[in-house]
């Protein structure tokens, strides 16, 4: 087996055997590694094939074969002569990837951009004092407990919050946000979205990052857990936030964004739900080994392009686009 064709299988084995382990009941950290590395792979998975399309493959015998193409006909009902080389278009073809890669991510960069500035406005409208916990509370009518998704971190409490839940449900709540803070979730989704941007054409990415922002939750819910010990207090405060708040872009929100129930299951069951400890070993083993080949990905990718010598595609011999 050639060592192009070894990688090949390994990056595929990578990205597919996340999906087959039950990752939701593995320790949530251990899980959001898995997931976020599975990202990492596929963004260099997609950039290193629209590398190669861009740079590499106008030197192949294939690309010299499709690029000789040509159409050469005589339209008689119209007497036009049609005569069209298939280079430009093979050289397009080749660029399309790198183009839509580029987009994708500008397009991804225009997002949080525009969230970051959205939620700045969105506090200096709306906040009206401080709150317990260093908060800052919001006039809103809605439920809101959260932190900021981007920019500086502010824990924010709306004053509906402070009226609908009790004292126990408020303390769980905050320390659930707290936990994102402290726990670093804020730039590891930042970079998780940038990720997904060049990953996006890929089946199951989307999944991967839904399944991402589900393990960090859960490992908020466990930071909670851990200060208040009440995981009957956290489970009613994310159902009155989810009752009583829709889902703000620019915010990290108390009730999350997708599989709430199951968060609930597990609160409802104690706070921590786990699989055998085998199946907890082989994901901290699938993480080591994920990291080492995107480690891997990550050294030796520059330095290929380095030694085979990176060269703008152009018509080859300064020849015009001519059968």
């Amino acid at each position: 087996m050639s060592f192009e064709l070894l990688l090949a299988t390994m990056l595929v084995a990578a990205v597919a055997v996340p999906h087959l382990l039950p990752l939701q009941r593995v320790t949530p950290s251990s899980a959001a590694a898995v997931w976020f590395l599975a990202l990492c792979l596929r963004a260099f998975t997609a950039a290193g094939a629209a590398f190669y399309l861009l740079f590499y493959f106008p030197e192949t015998d294939r690309f010299a074969g499709l690029s000789d193409l040509c159409f050469d006909r005589n339209l008689p009902l119209i007497g036009v002569h049609v005569h069209v080389s298939a280079l430009p278009f093979v050289y397009a073809a080749a660029a399309v990837p790198a183009l839509v890669l580029a987009v994708s991510l500008l397009g991804t960069g225009s997002v949080l951009v525009r969230s970051r500035l959205y939620a700045r406005r969105l506090v200096k409208r709306l906040a009206i004092g401080d709150g317990p916990m260093g908060s800052t509370v919001l006039a809103s009518d809605g439920i809101v407990v959260a932190v900021t998704r981007s920019g500086p971190a502010r824990l924010l409490v709306s004053g509906a919050a402070l009226d609908e839940l009790d004292n126990e449900e408020l303390t769980a709540g905050l320390q659930h946000e707290l936990g994102h803070l402290r726990r670093a979730h804020r730039p590891v989704l930042f970079a998780a979205a940038l990720l997904r941007a060049l990953a996006r054409w890929q089946p199951g990415s989307a999944a991967v990052y839904r399944e991402l922002s589900f393990s960090l939750e859960r490992d908020a819910d466990e930071y909670a857990l851990a200060q208040t010990r009440n995981p009957l207090a956290l489970a009613s405060a994310i159902c009155k936030a989810a009752a009583g708040q829709a889902s703000v872009a620019p915010l990290m929100g108390l009730q999350g964004r997708s599989r709430v129930a199951l968060r609930l299951e597990y609160l409802l069951a104690g706070g921590r739900q786990r699989a055998s400890d085998t199946v907890e070993k082989g994901a901290r083993i699938l993480a080591l080994a994920m990291l080492a080949l995107t480690l891997f990905l990550a050294a030796s990718g520059p330095g290929f392009a380095v030694a085979r010598g990176v060269i703008l595609p152009g018509l080859p011999g300064g020849a015009a686009w001519q059968c």
